[in-house]
């Protein structure tokens, strides 16, 4: 079962969108030239009569869901002086099934929250068209919002939601395997030749020749482009509309973490059995010490500090590629939208901006992810003192800025559609079924034929 709770709450397979969503949004897609949705009445925080109750969904179970309630709900209720209610229902599971489902049958809630694809599912109709309660707006301010995060709630001039939670996933290490083997691990590497060389110092191997400690074993990041980037490519220009997936520098870049790979483990198989037979939580590699580098977001020291707290832990970007300037960090924030169909949607505009331009601070401060405000930028959780001593504040704002630098993700409706066709790709290419250039090349057609059938 997929889940929001610690490491694996953000491991939602996008791509499920492509299958599930034109079936079942038929019948609620938007006409072309939808126009978006208007203000209809005054905002209940200052009207009088009863409490208005917003259904809410979200992917964040467990401990999360308290600390969403706790630290960010309430406090929304509270400042609304009780006259808009949130009736807060986790799902941890298939919550982009279940809402297209829900919007489909006529059944949505009024909000949602916890999923990727917001241009996707808007598109399809899933959510509202909010510019013109952007526009009525006296307090929301799009400037302040990072721009790469906004950019994954706008297509073609129609704003779908807001940005809630601006987190950016990289490379984690574990420091006292990295001093083992002589290394700085607050030295991140510039390059994959740095990276390389430093892999191959980290791993250790058992005398049937299986590994004993992996560097770092993650060939499917969450946005594959990400080997793109690495090398100062991308695979889609949102502002011209053009496909550049099979583009040079995307070859070259995804070339050069396949080299990876195969140099520093010799055979490929060797990581990937390695990364199969591996445990979770506090019994997985990197929490036992037996994986020294391993991939997650700002979330994750907080959460191996919970189930590991004995294991030293640094943040690295990913190196850059021969063409590339400087290094990456991988965006991995979530997007919140007022669904087609709500009870209420002046009300959800109003929570659903409060949570973009207030609530995601809060979430933050909870210990949760960064938020997307630049001017918020450095907000140290409770806990990174004592994981980061006196670098936490340093870090945090560190961390905070990369979110900012990242590329836009989700820019396009056939994004998902791409991921889950890169995966494919980037599978036969990393075990040399395919070589890069081959593997691009085909997701480049494929791609453009979705782009055409859904456009």
């Amino acid at each position: 079962m997929e889940t929001c709770v610690s490491l694996t709450r953000r491991s939602f397979v996008k791509r499920s969108l492509v299958v599930l969503g034109t079936s079942l949004l038929a019948a609620c897609a938007p006409k072309g030239g939808e126009t978006p949705a208007k203000p209809t009445q005054a905002p209940a925080g200052a009207g009088a009569g009863e409490p208005v109750s917003l259904d809410y969904w979200f992917c964040w179970s467990g401990r999360y869901a308290e600390i969403q309630r706790k630290f960010v709900l309430d406090e929304f209720e509270k400042e609304f002086g009780g006259k808009i209610k949130i009736n807060d229902l986790p799902v941890p599971s298939e919550i982009t099934q279940k809402l297209l489902t829900a919007v489909a049958a006529g059944t949505p809630p009024d909000v949602a929250n916890c999923f990727g694809a917001l241009i996707s599912l808007g598109v399809k109709g899933a959510f509202i068209p909010i510019n013109e309660y952007v526009a009525a707006s006296k307090t929301v301010n799009l400037d302040a919002i990072y721009p790469a995060a906004l950019k994954s709630c706008i297509w073609k001039g129609v704003q779908y939601g807001f940005p809630y939670n601006c987190s950016s996933e990289m490379l984690i290490f574990n420091v006292d395997l990295f001093s083992q083997a002589g290394l700085d691990a607050t030295k991140g590497p510039q390059t994959w030749d740095e990276f390389t060389e430093m892999s191959k110092k980290l791993v250790k191997f058992n005398a049937d020749g299986s590994l004993q400690v992996a560097a770092f074993t993650n060939w499917f990041p969450r946005h594959l482009a990400a080997w793109f980037w690495i090398n100062g490519g991308d695979a889609f220009n949102a502002d011209t509309g053009e496909l550049t997936i099979n583009d040079p520098r995307n070859v070259e870049g995804l070339q050069t973490v396949i080299d990876y790979a195969w140099d520093v483990y010799g055979d490929i198989a060797k990581a990937d059995e390695f990364a199969a037979g591996g445990g979770s939580a506090a019994e997985s590699p990197f929490c036992i010490g037996a994986q020294a580098v391993t991939y997650g977001g700002d979330w994750d020291p907080s959460t191996y500090h919970e189930w590991c707290p004995s294991v030293r832990i640094w943040p690295a970007q990913f190196p850059h590629g021969p063409q590339g300037t400087e290094t990456v960090a991988v965006y991995a924030g979530d997007y919140i939208g007022i669904c087609k169909g709500a009870k209420h949607p002046d009300e959800a505009y109003q929570f659903a901006e409060w949570m973009c331009m207030k609530g995601n601070l809060m979430w933050t401060k909870a210990g949760v992810d960064t938020n997307c405000i630049a001017g918020d930028a450095g907000v140290v959780r409770s806990d990174w003192p004592d994981i980061f001593g006196d670098k936490a504040a340093e870090i945090a704002k560190w961390w905070a800025l990369s979110a900012q630098k990242a590329k836009p993700v989700e820019n396009f409706p056939a994004y998902s559609f791409m991921n889950a066709e890169l995966q494919r790709v980037f599978d036969l290419a990393f075990h040399k079924q395919m070589t890069a250039k081959e593997a691009l090349d085909e997701a480049q057609a494929t791609v453009a034929e979705e782009i055409e059938k859904t456009s």
